[in-house]
């Protein structure tokens, strides 16, 4: 029955069900375009810091952790909540009446309140603790949102130059396995068969040096994986100039407050001073207010109470005082700390500078002069095989056009990385590129 009710619906509005098909199809293919093209799409540098740095779980913790303490800063400083009280006084406690509530005209039911009110310094200093707390959290995100890009950046730069240097070394191969095949056809005629040994024992060299290669490939997309998720498995665009500054040594070192390290000192700095005035605030005394109604026999007149209490913070010199003198010495310690911290970051991005300076340097010297030249003596040194000579020049020369290539890439890397370092070390969005 159903399915004939369906046969007649579909017969009836056969036209209608085919153009809101064609609509559906129309609408489906420019979305799975699009989000084909987004999935291979080319992954630059820039895209994967900006992609790890909205998406990772590291900052996301970071963040709910933000929004607790912005929760407690709303709540710091207000009065504590009032309390209810409920008793019998004067209630008998001795002979023939002990314990009975309507024995003694003086007993009575009691019920009231009582309500402490902390001095004004205390509270102000809570919601400046709370406050603190609030900026240090704040820090840590900003602190974490650099060392995820930093992390992500180099992730990338590792990638790149592995699949570099696969690059270098299948080609490197292809010409060796040629080698192979002219030694082949020499010991065909009549030429000596341990050439062909030697060649092979060369391109076996070389393909281990590939599976190595495969295998950094592999734990750099790991590392890039934990970052980016799958957008880890997009193809590489290339890299930006390495070799060109991100950011001026100057502009670094005036940005110098702004690494992570110093974010999260001048957080704690912040919590040091709000420390200070805590323990100052000590030194003011509580107040607490208290009223209550109490009932007695029927014969007698009810009672209400009033009460009043305030601290006595008579011996200050070994107590409150003392605490004032340990967070004033433990913020001086912090701010001399600071100071060192500074010094160092400033030494460091120094020292990163002059690194990259200097990689700067080899790697032009490796593309410009020692690639080329080893790439001459290795043709050289084949073509004298070709006519008559003895292949160890050429397998000599061409392991050590291996050997450079690979360094060379490693020297990349490194470029790379330092170049990542400088380019997001800092909060301000001017110091990236």
């Amino acid at each position: 029955m159903e399915i004939a009710m369906i046969c007649t619906f579909l017969s009836r509005h056969a036209g209608v069900c085919i153009t809101a098909f064609v609509l559906l199809l129309a609408v489906w293919a420019p979305l799975r375009a699009q989000s084909d093209d987004a999935a291979t799409a080319q992954l630059t540098l820039t895209g994967a810091v900006e992609l790890a740095t909205r998406s990772a779980p590291l900052l996301g913790a970071l963040d709910a952790r933000e929004q607790a303490a912005n929760e407690e800063l709303v709540r710091a400083g207000a009065l504590p909540d009032p309390e209810l009280t409920l008793g019998i006084d004067n209630l008998t406690a001795t002979g023939n009446d002990a314990f009975a509530i309507g024995a003694d005209p003086m007993t009575m039911r009691k019920i009231g309140f009582r309500q402490r009110l902390p001095a004004k310094a205390k509270r102000e200093a809570e919601h400046g603790m709370a406050l603190a707390e609030r900026d240090m959290r704040t820090a840590q995100v900003q602190a974490g949102t650099l060392t995820v890009g930093r992390a992500s950046g180099e992730a990338w730069v590792m990638r790149w130059a592995a699949e570099h240097e696969r690059t270098l070394l299948q080609a490197l191969l292809a010409d060796t396995q040629l080698a192979t095949r002219a030694a082949r056809a020499r010991v065909k005629a009549g030429g000596n068969p341990g050439d062909v040994l030697a060649v092979r024992a060369l391109e076996l060299e070389i393909e281990n040096q590939l599976s190595s290669s495969e295998a950094r490939i592999a734990s750099a997309n790991a590392s890039l994986r934990r970052w980016l998720g799958d957008h880890a498995l997009r193809p590489l665009a290339d890299p930006p100039a390495f070799d060109e500054v991100p950011v001026p040594e100057a502009r670094a070192l005036a940005l110098l407050d702004r690494s992570a390290d110093l974010l999260v000192f001048d957080a704690h700095s912040a919590q040091a001073d709000a420390a200070v005035a805590a323990a100052r605030a000590q030194r003011r005394p509580d107040f607490s207010i208290a009223a209550g109604y109490g009932q007695r026999a029927a014969s007698r007149a009810d009672m209400i109470s009033l009460e009043f209490a305030i601290d006595l913070p008579l011996f200050t010199a070994n107590r409150q005082d003392r605490g004032i003198a340990a967070s004033i010495a433990n913020r001086d310690a912090l701010h001399a700390e600071h100071e060192d911290a500074r010094r160092a970051e400033a030494a460091v991005i120094r020292g990163d500078y002059a690194q990259w300076a200097a990689l700067v340097e080899q790697v032009h010297r490796d593309n410009r002069e020692r690639l080329p030249l080893l790439h001459d003596r290795s043709a050289l040194a084949l073509a004298g095989y070709r006519s008559g000579q003895s292949l160890d020049a050429w397998i000599d020369a061409r392991r050590d056009e291996v050997q450079a290539s690979i360094e060379t890439t490693r020297r990349l890397q490194e470029l790379g990385s330092a170049w990542v370092g400088l380019a997001y070390r800092f909060k301000s969005q001017e110091s990236q590129p």
